[in-house]
């Protein structure tokens, strides 16, 4: 079920806590469930860390932030991929959408991890500035992020982390390949399988030693 269907349809309803909630959200949202409501389920949800306010039903409630629900659906389930592939594109242009200073464009490129979302990017030009794109790739927490990056910083600005095959495609045909190139795009790709298995791998371990 993609995304949006899946929140749509479960206004009104307990949710899944375990699917998609952080632990400490999905204490809050589950306490404010079982004492009777959104409201509390509402106002506990603003004691999380990150969050994001929006309208419904009249009132402003709490609702877990986009970067927080794409990391949480990285489980071993292939549903979860599907909706993360929506989420992620629904992120990055809304985050594109929003860019009016230098701080909103970093922002913006460091999240990016969608193929849509890294060609409007390339469209509009915002991947030209080497400042900009240098500050964006070592925010980015992700290593797809960095990989659409990565080609388009200069070659003494390329030190990565990263460890393993991942690292390895970094360090060795990432770091030579032309920027927006059909071979630049099958690289990201090449990493986004590999975090990927390794996400769904590391949800099955914490599933058997629950």
């Amino acid at each position: 079920m993609p995304a949006a269907a899946y929140v749509k349809d479960q206004v009104g309803v307990q949710p899944p806590f375990g699917d998609f909630l952080s632990e400490d959200c999905r204490m809050a949202a589950k306490s404010g469930w079982n004492s009777g409501g959104r409201t509390t389920c509402s106002h506990r949800l603003r004691k999380c860390a990150r969050r994001e306010q929006g309208e419904y039903g009249g009132r402003e409630i709490s609702f877990l932030c986009l970067p927080d629900l794409i990391r949480s659906k990285e489980t071993e389930r292939e549903s979860d991929w599907r909706d993360i592939e929506l989420l992620e594109e629904t992120f990055d242009l809304r985050n594109l959408a929003s860019v009016h200073n230098e701080i909103r464009l970093v922002q913006a490129l460091s999240f990016l991890r969608s193929r849509r979302g890294f060609e409007a990017a390339l469209t509009t030009g915002h991947l030209g500035q080497t400042d900009i794109l240098i500050q964006a790739a070592f925010e980015a927490g992700n290593p797809i992020s960095r990989a659409y990056l990565w080609p388009f910083l200069p070659s003494g600005q390329k030190p990565t982390a990263e460890t393993g095959i991942i690292g390895e495609i970094f360090t060795g045909p990432l770091r030579h390949v032309a920027a927006g190139s059909a071979r630049h795009l099958a690289l990201v790709e090449a990493i986004r399988r590999l975090y990927k298995q390794a996400a769904m791998a590391a949800d099955r371990a914490d599933k058997l030693h629950a």
